[in-house]
């Protein structure tokens, strides 16, 4: 009764937590057009200085940007050596070009000739950023995926990083000097070489985060439609920031929100990325990276066209796996189902400690009774229904541990028809006694 009394609980739980993250997806994804029309509003208010204070634009980018940023691209360069990912490599470069840009910047707008500095560091930086952000996209979408040994990716990355942060560097000190021609004159506005860069950086982000909605769409990873709504963010800043013509002015502060929420949505997508990564008993870097290991396509379709439920499940009984039939026929969609207990969804009491007694003993001594062979047992759904299902399961040994994939036909048919075949068969039986009993007596 306890046991039962929890289960209920966790699918309490799960349920409310499911409609939570849906109802924050809702919300999150509200400040795209609610930024868009406070922009629109705002734009006659670039006419004079409204407040350009010595801190406080600094402080903002290091917080907001700077800190996120360099976060976000130290875990891609952990997944890049896990996984060997140019995906993830190139995502990591984008973060950090973009990133060091908006903290050099924003520190030197109060120099001599700083307000140039500034907007030359971060378009430039944000153009980086959105080439290396569209590249990282368009191979995951291409399923481009090349791995370099361990040797030759800390290599790539001891070449790139460093020379991310030495290249931002150098255009500082060329900038200073005038030796890189205007991006902004304060009161007169942008150069035209400004606008093609940050028209060009404003665009690529756009379609980055189009290809990643894609992505989401496609893995169904939550981490990736924050990092969409985050892309898109950045890039409403980047084409309001066109329209600049004051720095300091209330429509300039204005433009700067999307790009510090924008943040604030990438580090959200840290924190989902940790909190899939624990319910995996993986690293962060480890699900970042699995976020864009596509599997071979075949076996994607095989295993998403089987009428059959496939799972796949780990030492812990953590839900890996969850295919499309195993949406239908137990009631969990994907979402709901992967980093749960496979025995507390779908296994009733009867046949829990069994499976765990058998996966224990298959993870100490190597052997089972059970594994590859198939049974008739009992399964149940979402609603608590009970029904008979066929139940295989095959497991295999990893650098992790046990991983096991079990393949669940539902029965449901065949015995109401074994059932139906058996009671006409007692009825005719009985009525052949019957006969035979008339027939003794005439």
């Amino acid at each position: 009764m306890v046991r039962k009394m929890k289960l209920e609980e966790s699918k309490i739980q799960r349920t409310e937590g499911l409609k939570n993250t849906d109802l924050y997806k809702y919300l999150a994804a509200i400040s795209i057009p609610a930024f868009i029309v406070l922009l629109a509003i705002l734009t006659p208010f670039d006419n004079r200085v409204l407040s350009e204070p010595l801190w406080l634009l600094p402080i903002l980018n290091t917080v907001f940007i700077f800190v996120i940023y360099l976060s976000v691209a130290y875990i891609c360069a952990k997944s890049y050596l896990a996984s060997g990912s140019p995906s993830i490599f190139l995502l990591g470069c984008g973060m950090l070009a973009f990133g060091s840009a908006s903290l050099l910047g924003g520190w030197l707008i109060a120099a001599p000739g700083g307000i140039n500095v500034n907007v030359t560091l971060v378009n430039v930086g944000a153009l980086f950023g959105s080439i290396f952000h569209l590249t990282g996209a368009m191979l995951t979408l291409m399923r481009i995926n090349a791995k370099p040994d361990l040797k030759r990716r800390k290599r790539n990355l001891t070449l790139a990083y460093p020379g991310i942060l030495i290249s931002i560097i150098l255009l500082t000190i060329v900038s200073f000097q005038g030796i890189t021609p205007p991006f902004f004159l304060q009161g007169t506005g942008p150069t035209p070489l400004r606008q093609v860069v940050l028209g060009t950086a404003a665009m690529l982000f756009a379609i980055s985060a189009f290809l990643f909605m894609r992505l989401y769409f496609r893995l169904k990873e939550i981490y990736l439609y924050w990092y969409f709504l985050a892309l898109m963010l950045v890039s409403i800043n980047l084409f309001a920031a066109l329209f600049v013509h004051t720095v300091g002015s209330l429509f300039s502060w204005a433009v700067r929100l999307p790009l510090y929420f924008g943040g604030i949505y990438f580090l959200n997508a840290i924190f989902i990325a940790r909190r899939t990564a624990l319910n995996r008993g993986t690293s962060i870097e480890e699900a970042v990276a699995n976020f864009f290991r596509e599997p071979d396509e075949n076996f994607r379709v095989l295993i998403e066209t089987a009428n059959d439920a496939i799972v796949s499940f780990d030492n812990e009984g953590r839900v890996l796996l969850w295919n499309s039939a195993a949406e239908k026929i137990f009631s969990y969609n994907r979402s709901e189902a992967v980093g749960s207990i496979f025995s507390d969804l779908i296994i009733p009491d009867s046949y829990a400690d069994i499976l765990k007694k058998e996966m224990k003993t298959l993870t100490v001594t190597g052997k089972s009774t059970q594994i590859r062979k198939t049974i008739e047992m009992e399964a149940k759904r979402k609603d608590g229904k009970v029904f008979p299902v066929e139940f295989s399961i095959s497991a295999r040994k990893t650098s992790n541990g046990w991983i096991y994939t079990g393949i669940i036909r539902d029965i449901t048919r065949r015995k109401r028809a074994e059932e139906a075949l058996h009671k006409a068969h007692n009825e005719l039986e009985l009525r052949v006694q019957e006969r035979t009993a008339e027939l003794k007596k005439a």
